[in-house]
């Protein structure tokens, strides 16, 4: 059974993930994006047991950094890079990150 890829219009703006992450109780570090003009926001993510930080593009929407899972006892397993140009479609967390980025 082939899963069906979703479809995404735009990515969001930058205060777009300044407000998503407020609003999910996400780590954001938008100093530089507010102050200075700078293009990237600095951003946590989680889903489910996988953390993810991350650097967004606010001009071209793309995002890379590492993902890591918890072990259960609130460390991290050593981090993996990524970015949103790989092809992890179908993995949940890489899906989720995707939707919290772009809409539909």
């Amino acid at each position: 059974m082939q899963t069906e890829i979703k479809k995404f219009t735009r990515h969001i703006t930058g205060d777009e993930l300044i407000a998503a992450c407020e609003r999910e109780c996400f780590p954001c570090q938008p100093r530089k994006y507010l102050e200075e003009g700078s293009d990237h926001i600095r951003f946590g993510f989680q889903h489910g047991r996988i953390f993810v930080s991350a650097l967004y593009n606010t001009v071209s929407g793309r995002a890379f950094g590492e993902y890591a899972q918890s072990t259960g006892k609130g460390a991290l397993k050593k981090g993996t890079d990524f970015s949103t140009d790989d092809k992890l479609d179908g993995t949940p967390w890489f899906d989720a990150l995707l939707s919290f980025l772009y809409v539909a």
